[in-house]
């Protein structure tokens, strides 16, 4: 399938203070009604590391509309009637499928700082 580029987009630098030293991320403004396909094939064609797309953000009075959305969309967290900057620290914050490795919080922060060790003993009468 061919596709013509037809969305605008910026390649932003991550990671770094200084310009082309950190990880250049594509992305692509207006992205509403994207196929996940289409969406992949942009980012195929950016051949970027990483592509994020901006989409419209959700304010609802409906709690079922608003349920509807947030089970419809592919991502690792999605917002309604708040701003993506909102989170406390208990709130797992990260990307969905293969867009990202791994995911933020405490939780996560935790498990990632530790390695699980089992202990199994039986207990047995004390030596006299």
């Amino acid at each position: 399938m061919t596709m013509k580029h037809t969305h605008d987009y910026k390649v932003v630098d991550v990671f770094t203070a200084r310009p082309l030293a950190g990880n250049p991320v594509a992305v692509v403004f207006d992205a509403d009604g994207l196929s996940t396909e289409a969406m992949q094939a942009v980012a195929g064609w950016t051949n970027l590391s990483e592509t994020t797309f901006v989409l419209t953000p959700i304010f609802t009075c409906d709690l079922h509309a608003a349920l509807d959305a947030a089970k419809a969309l592919e991502a690792g967290g999605v917002m309604i009637n708040d701003s993506s900057d909102y989170r406390f620290d208990a709130m797992p914050f990260g990307g969905f499928k293969y867009g990202s490795l791994g995911r933020e919080g405490v939780r996560f922060a935790y498990e990632e700082m530790t390695q699980p060790k089992v202990v199994c003993i039986r207990r047995t009468a004390r030596p006299a």
